[in-house]
């Protein structure tokens, strides 16, 4: 189901039939634009007032749609009659039906990486001083939605594979459907501890039981049992470290992960990714203040990715660590030109190299 309203970017309707058009003279179906510069480009922030929005849709014939997620924008807020000074007003859909769980992503990594040499040499040389010190490191990387921050940390995680006994652990901040503050790091826990996310509690109990004692094996019971608590609370299901305030049931998850990750670093480097910071919740933030200064002297990464203007205090000013942020800008025009040429070989987009080109760099 969707329910339909109008917006009317008045100042940009000669952006949008310039992108229309070419459009036609490539013969594509249609062009879509995610959230970012070009999206604004295009429509302007007061068509897409949220973050958030999900897409732009420009047909041949210069109809523009605009789809928002339902949490993001009421009925009220798209009603029509706001179009004034256009002729034609573009239309804006609610997304209501999720098609994949809050945080899931399709990557493109068979693309390969282009025009980005100089930042992936320096956050190689950053993980490179992790191993090298024993100290633990930032890698930051900020930059607008669609620039291909998720990608460069993506190659940077792919060569440190090859070190010996290497733990990846990734999660991402997600803006909505989902009220767990904990999410990014409980995702990163559950895929590293091979805990089922979808399970009853009693069989997450039962299985999180097995990994902490292979944790902490000469522990008392006590503190193995502590431990499972945290494993099913930052996962959302419910335990007994409800009933601590909220003060102490912070300090309890922090030291629980701290704990697991500096086990794991006495068998190799911990890389811990957490995509999207700037949808974080303070608490996540906090979190990650402690690992940083709890395990400074530990071969562990915390990559970090954000856009510009987050309201996050991240990333931290320590003396202990190394801390390296990269931001991020979009391709050149040869680095456009490549990538462009590179996507010829994998889509179907052969045919439409010029025109491929024409929209990447299009900004007059």
């Amino acid at each position: 189901g969707m329910s339909a309203g109008t917006l009317a970017p008045e100042r940009y309707v000669e952006r949008l039939d310039r992108a229309a058009a070419l459009v036609r003279e490539g013969g594509l179906r249609a062009l879509l634009v995610s959230v970012g510069p070009d999206l604004r480009y295009l429509a302007g922030s007061g068509a897409a007032p949220s973050e958030r929005l999900t897409l732009l849709v420009v047909r041949p014939d210069g109809h523009a749609t605009l789809v928002v997620p339902r949490l993001e924008v009421t009925p009220a807020r798209l009603a029509p009659g706001v179009a004034s000074g256009r002729e034609q007003a573009v239309e804006a859909w609610l997304a209501i039906t999720p098609t994949a769980p809050p945080g899931v992503r399709h990557r493109r990594r068979d693309v390969p990486l282009i025009g980005r040499d100089t930042e992936l040499a320096l956050a190689e040389a950053t993980m490179a001083m992790m191993t090298d010190t024993h100290r633990a490191v930032v890698l930051h990387v900020v930059g607008d939605n669609g620039v291909g921050k998720s990608r460069l940390v993506d190659e940077v995680v792919a060569r440190m594979t090859g070190h010996r006994d290497i733990a990846v652990l990734e999660g991402a901040c997600v803006p909505y459907g989902e009220s767990n503050v904990w999410f990014p790091i409980a995702t990163a826990l559950a895929n590293h501890l091979d805990l089922d996310t979808t399970a009853p509690l009693a069989d997450v109990r039962a299985v999180a039981d097995e990994r902490a004692a292979l944790l902490l094996p000469t522990a008392p019971a006590t503190d193995r049992s502590r431990l499972v608590d945290v494993f099913v609370h930052v996962l959302g299901y419910p335990s007994p470290i409800d009933r601590l305030d909220a003060a102490t049931a912070r300090s309890v998850v922090h030291d629980a992960v701290t704990t697991v990750l500096e086990l794991r670093s006495a068998r190799g480097p911990v890389v811990l990714c957490i995509d999207d910071l700037h949808w974080a919740d303070q608490d996540l933030i906090d979190l990650l203040h402690h690992l940083l200064e709890s395990l400074a002297r530990h071969d562990i990464a915390l990559v970090t990715t954000t856009r510009p203007g987050a309201e996050v205090e991240w990333p931290p000013s320590s003396e202990r660590a190394h801390v390296v942020s990269i931001a991020l800008q979009p391709l050149t025009r040869s680095g456009t030109e490549q990538l462009a040429r590179s996507e010829e070989h994998t889509s179907e987009l052969q045919s439409h190299h010029d025109l491929v080109c024409r929209l990447l760099l299009e900004k007059k």
